[in-house]
């Protein structure tokens, strides 16, 4: 064991990133009348949470990210995967859900509506960067 680890270890965790995660289940299928708006505004709701609670720690707006997911799986199987917002927006995750599901099963079902089982979104507080170490002339003008 490191002579310093406490210290190390004290350190390690004031640099690292805080995450809040919400979720709420769901129950829609993907591409129904009225999901893509309904999965939209509980989206938004999550992040509001998500973010009032880092705020609530200290993080601003430029420290802080959130992703949102939704979990899916084909109606009549009971495996889902979490699929993240693809870049192209919401409209965008039927082709990542079989995209995703054909690289883990090596197979989609084509003819199966895609149910959404859960909405998730994750907010991270990004630490700031840990000052420079000073360099070797600042040593020894110290």
């Amino acid at each position: 064991v490191h002579r310093h680890a406490s210290i190390l270890s004290a350190v390690g965790i004031a640099l690292a990133d805080v995450v809040v995660e919400k979720q709420e289940a769901a129950a829609l299928t993907l591409g129904e009348p009225g999901a893509a708006e309904r999965v939209s505004v509980r989206h938004a709701a999550l992040a509001a949470a998500v973010e009032e609670q880092l705020a609530a720690q200290g993080f601003a707006p430029p420290l802080l990210r959130t992703d949102r997911f939704l979990n899916l799986r084909y109606a009549g199987t009971d495996t889902a995967i979490m699929v993240s917002e693809p870049a192209a927006g919401g409209g965008a995750y039927a082709a990542a859900f079989e995209a995703q599901h054909r690289r883990e099963f090596g197979f989609t079902f084509a003819e199966r509506p895609v149910l959404i089982d859960d909405i998730r979104v994750r907010g991270t507080g990004l630490s700031p960067p840990a000052p420079a170490a000073p360099t070797a002339a600042a040593r020894r003008a110290l």
